[in-house]
């Protein structure tokens, strides 16, 4: 856990929007490495709340699960990812999505998400963005 390091504010900030909204974990990895990192930042998360690899094939499904637990449509979602590959069906599908400025992608994949109005947040207005 020594060489992960999360982006300034991203700890604090991310407790704001616990308080504020029901938040769920739609992830490509395993569920004990996220309840990791979460300790490792001190944020307490529940496990029932992490879609993970062994959950849901993909992102969109894993929206489907959560919407199905929630009794929230598709279309109160907000999702926030950085890679706009994972974006693309969610939106197509209704959930209002964004696009994280900050993490790992390419100027292609910003270039791809403004085109397709998905919108690209900063690290310094993520939580303003998401829960207006």
């Amino acid at each position: 856990m020594g060489l992960h390091r999360t982006y300034d504010g991203i700890t604090r900030n991310f407790r704001r929007v616990l308080r504020a909204a029901d938040v769920f974990v739609a992830t490509g990895k395993d569920k004990a490495s996220v309840r990791d990192f979460f300790e490792y930042i001190g944020i307490d998360f529940p496990a029932s709340k992490i879609y993970d690899k062994d959950t849901a094939y993909d992102k969109l499904a894993a929206l489907r699960q959560i919407s199905g637990v929630t009794h929230k449509r598709l279309r109160e979602i907000i999702f926030l990812d950085d890679n706009v590959n994972h974006l693309l069906m969610p939106k197509r599908n209704g959930c209002k999505t964004f696009m994280a400025g900050w993490g790992y992608h390419t100027e292609k994949q910003l270039k791809l998400s403004k085109d397709k109005k998905i919108p690209v947040i900063g690290l310094e207005d993520w939580v303003q963005k998401i829960l207006d």
